[in-house]
């Protein structure tokens, strides 16, 4: 569904990316842009990408790249970097999980971070970019390298934990199938495996939950993750406690498995539990009180809600204007001279 260039301007930016995205940039893409109503013009997702693609592509691109962690290949890879594997290292941080030693005819030699060496075919970049996502989820990183559609023959990826993933897919022409790792079959019945051994006692429902959603059990992760909500006390106070704040991340984790499952009115009926649990937190839970109501918008406008959809985007436009007030600064009062002083703490006029 279209989306104004400010909505996937704001999208982008509440992930911590484009963070020189403004109004200067978009003069170099169009020397017209300057009114607020430019700001209101109707994108798709291609439009959106080749916007971004020119952002990460300038003079600034490369800087830009390595900061919101974006990857671009032609497809002959190599052309455009002598080591990919080390760029895919950059963008997770961290020891690396395999180090490039050299390049053969369609094959590249890697060295794991266990110091096992070993030839991989690579006839593409995607090879390179399933082989981390594969030992991502063998780490139960929630981190992937998603790929988005560029209707050519250059690929381009981000590197972003799932649920940036999906607030992203509003504004962004990512994948619909993520492409599998070739080795997916054998890593679903390890982790079906690890899932059979698993001590339920010492690592608990959520941990289990979120192994039985990377195999596509959704069903079984639902049921660890209402356990687990279940399982947290509550008082019934408005305060902000750790015990408040993990029940709503649940809540949020088992209205996106909900939602996978196609169960759309029970989605719902959650993302009204998630808002008002979060409508008197502070900035730190309030973001997911936000995360809620996006979901709640795309999935009232899905059921065609129109109504109700638009009255869901007004309150997260207020609390667009609640987060901006919780982050503006605020302005120190004068200092008082020695007169003022005495008058404050003797109660002069």
């Amino acid at each position: 569904m279209p989306f104004t260039l400010k909505e996937a301007v704001d999208c982008v930016k509440n992930e911590g990316l484009c963070a020189e995205l403004d109004e200067a940039f978009l003069q170099t893409v169009d020397d017209g842009f300057s009114t607020a109503a430019d700001w209101d013009k109707e994108f798709d997702q291609e439009s959106f990408f080749w916007i971004l693609y020119g952002y990460y592509n300038d003079e600034s691109g490369l800087r830009r790249r390595k900061l919101d962690k974006w990857l671009s290949y032609d497809h002959r890879f190599l052309n455009d970097s002598e080591n990919p594997v080390l760029d895919m290292s950059d963008c997770l941080g961290g020891e690396p999980f395999y180090t490039q030693v050299e390049w053969k005819a369609g094959v590249v030699v890697l060295q794991r971070f266990d110091g096992d060496v070993f030839e991989f075919e690579c006839d593409s970049i995607q090879s390179l970019i399933d082989l981390f996502n594969q030992e991502l989820a063998r780490r139960d990183d929630n981190r992937r390298f998603y790929e988005m559609s560029t209707g050519s023959d250059f690929t381009a990826h981000y590197c972003l934990p799932e649920e940036g993933f999906i607030r992203l897919s509003r504004v962004l022409p990512f994948e619909g199938q993520q492409m599998e790792a070739p080795s997916a079959a054998r890593e679903k019945r390890q982790m079906e495996q690890r899932i059979q051994n698993f001590d339920l006692e010492r690592f608990g429902h959520e941990k289990r939950a979120a192994m039985y959603e990377e195999i596509g059990k959704l069903d079984e992760a639902l049921q660890d993750y209402q356990t687990a909500i279940a399982q947290i006390p509550t008082d019934g106070s408005a305060v902000v406690t750790t015990d408040s704040t993990n029940r709503t991340r649940l809540l949020l984790r088992s209205a996106l498995v909900l939602r996978k499952l196609q169960r759309l009115d029970d989605a719902l009926i959650v993302c009204d539990q998630i808002i008002t649990a979060t409508r008197s937190d502070r900035l730190a839970t309030m973001t997911r009180g936000k995360d809620a109501y996006w979901m709640k918008y795309d999935i009232l406008t899905e059921l065609g809600e129109n109504e109700k959809a638009a009255a869901t985007m007004r309150a997260i436009e207020t609390l667009d204007e609640l987060q901006k007030q919780e982050v503006a600064p605020k302005k120190e009062e004068p200092k008082a001279g020695i007169v003022g002083r005495f008058k404050k703490l003797f109660g002069g006029s």
